[in-house]
């Protein structure tokens, strides 16, 4: 009766140890699940960024645009733009169309918005973000406040219109 009593003793001791033992191993496993889930959304996160956070290159320069001519613009839309002259108020540049080349507009350009701030030789390049009807511009020391190059009319040339000023 003895022997009986003590082996369903251990019955229940190993029984215990086991429940205990799968409570431990669900308790990993919940663990693991967590910190896979927290790992992945990471990895998730951080290769979304950089894929779509990629620069975007500008299409080939056609042969007919300047050589000092940049590409500003976005992955589906943009222009090359050409630095001509800077005067103190105004600058004049030169827009050409991004996938053929042509001459958009010439035309001298005075600062919009822009309080201090102008643009030099060294510096219009990484100030100019586009042009639409006007030449967006970063200004870095006040980025909250839109300030932009507006084309004086009538400009040197304009595609789209058919008052133009000879030089």
């Amino acid at each position: 009766m003895q022997q009986l009593m003590r082996q369903k003793d251990i019955t229940m001791e190993i029984l215990i140890k086991h429940r205990k033992f799968k409570k431990v191993i669900m308790k990993r496993k919940i663990l693991f699940y967590i910190i896979a889930g927290i790992l992945s959304g990471i990895l998730f996160i951080v290769l979304y960024k950089w894929f779509f956070n990629q620069p975007c290159k500008g299409p080939e320069k056609p042969d007919n645009v300047p050589r000092s001519a940049v590409w500003k613009g976005d992955c589906d839309d943009g222009q090359w733009i050409e630095l001509v002259s800077m005067r103190e108020d105004t600058c004049r540049f030169r827009i050409y169309q991004d996938y053929d080349g042509s001459l958009i507009l010439d035309a001298d350009f005075y600062y919009v918005d822009c309080e201090n701030f102008r643009l030099t030789k060294d510096n219009w390049v990484e100030h100019i973000a586009y042009f639409g009807n006007n030449l967006e511009l970063y200004d870095k020391s006040n980025p909250n406040k839109r300030c932009y190059l507006a084309p004086i009319y009538p400009p040197y040339y304009d595609a789209y219109s058919l008052v133009t000023v000879k030089e």
